[in-house]
């Protein structure tokens, strides 16, 4: 079974020479000053012990039962068997209110654990 992790992260900037994300500052909550608001998040997923192929990956954002965003990817390569890859995602999304947003991420037909990233607002 393969092991699957995903992180969070914020104020992303780009690499000019590569235009890749530089993801440098992992967060584990989102606080604002207040609703209406935009947020960006950036997910990483890094996926270890699967055999060689290539794979689809996808991260779906949700809470409650709605579905916010999903993003896939196609093409996810692992060269050999029991190596790795990973995957990110940038999600730009607009919350009314303070939500508990869900995390997924799946890889071929393996899923990751969901995981909560909670956007509040800050306590004046």
């Amino acid at each position: 079974m393969p092991l699957i992790q995903t992180m969070f992260f914020a104020g992303t900037e780009l690499d000019p020479k590569t235009r890749m994300p530089l993801l440098s500052r992992p967060i584990q909550s989102i606080v604002v000053d207040g609703f209406p608001t935009r947020v960006h998040v950036v997910v990483l997923t890094s996926v270890y012990g699967l055999e060689a192929g290539n794979y689809l990956g996808m991260h779906t954002f949700r809470y409650g039962e709605a579905i916010v965003t999903s993003q896939a990817y196609p093409g996810i390569q692992v060269p050999f068997d029991g190596a790795g890859s990973s995957f990110y995602s940038t999600f730009n999304l607009t919350l009314n209110k303070p939500v508990e947003l869900i995390v997924r991420a799946e890889i071929g037909s393996f899923s990751g654990e969901e995981v909560p990233l909670p956007v509040r607002q800050r306590n004046r």
